[in-house]
């Protein structure tokens, strides 16, 4: 899905999108970024993944798994008056299995290519492009959001977190960054599951 907005429409809908993020040491980052679930298979942790990135873009990811890792890669485009840009998000989602359930190790990284046009004068106009290398998206924002819906399509929540609950979140602080490779108005559908794959409370079972 694409839209083409004002340049004043785009300001007032990436405002309050994300927080600056603040510098994490590694014990926090592994924090972030790592998930334990008992009673749980690569399998099916690999499936709630699939389903969770094709809600947000049924039609625009594509996804690759093997035993222990699963992968999905997303091109995106966004169009405004005057600017432009365009990308792709790559996920990748480690499994290690153990006799308890399966922990998760969970990456997203962006690539953008920006277009901006220019008027010097006297001149007709320019195009600018500029070009960025891969890069992790930062802050926790983001990934706070993935678990949160992981646990509710594994049956340890009993609610879908939407991308307002994470701005929200952002709002009030408790956490930082982007949201926009799952919450982005511009090019995804954030529809919701209508059922998760393992009901809900999964995390009641004895460990």
């Amino acid at each position: 899905m694409r839209l083409i907005v004002t340049v004043w429409g785009l300001a007032a809908l990436l405002a309050g999108c994300g927080t600056t993020a603040p510098v994490m040491k590694p014990e926090q980052w592994t924090a972030v970024v790592e998930r334990d679930y008992p009673h749980v298979t690569p399998t099916q942790a690999f499936d709630a993944a699939e389903r969770l990135l094709a809600l947000a873009d049924e039609d625009g990811v594509q996804f690759t798994r093997s035993e222990t890792l699963f992968e999905a890669f997303r091109d995106w485009s966004k169009y405004a008056v005057l600017h432009s840009s365009a990308g792709s998000d790559y996920w990748t989602l480690a499994a290690r299995e153990h006799e308890h359930g399966v922990k998760l190790v969970v990456q997203v990284s962006r690539i953008e290519r920006s277009v901006t046009v220019g008027f010097p004068a006297g001149s007709t106009p320019v195009a600018n492009v500029g070009n960025m290398d891969s890069a992790p998206i930062e802050g926790s924002a983001v990934y706070d959001l993935f678990w949160a819906r992981m646990d509710y399509l594994l049956g340890r929540r009993a609610d879908w977190a939407t991308c307002e609950d994470a701005k929200a979140a952002i709002a009030r602080r408790e956490t930082h960054g982007s949201v926009d490779p799952l919450c982005n108005a511009f090019n995804m559908d954030d529809k919701s599951p209508a059922e998760p794959i393992i009901t809900y409370p999964a995390a009641s079972r004895d460990e």
